[in-house]
């Protein structure tokens, strides 16, 4: 579960549509965090960037679910355009 919700955190569209679809239900604006229910408080201090260890990285089981496609499902967001980031 901890893979996924570092992926909703990090990836600002998904936060855009809850927070579209969620304004409309509500009737006002709203922001989004995303936390898991029985863990701490969200750290205030940024993480510290560090490299990858791409040789102890593994696959995602065939049947995990799609962050994506669960807001999509739950919520039922739609992403319209899906945008390429570069960084500097």
């Amino acid at each position: 579960h901890d893979f996924h919700l570092k992926a909703l955190a990090a990836d600002p569209a998904v936060s855009a549509i809850v927070a579209t679809k969620a304004a409309d239900i509500l009737g006002g604006a709203v922001s989004i965090e995303f936390r898991a229910m029985d863990g701490p408080a969200p750290s205030e201090e940024p993480e510290e960037d560090h490299e990858t260890d791409k040789d102890r990285l593994l696959e995602a089981p065939a049947d995990a679910i799609d962050p994506l496609k669960l807001v999509e499902a739950e919520l039922g967001a739609t992403l319209i355009e899906e945008i390429e980031t570069v960084e500097d």
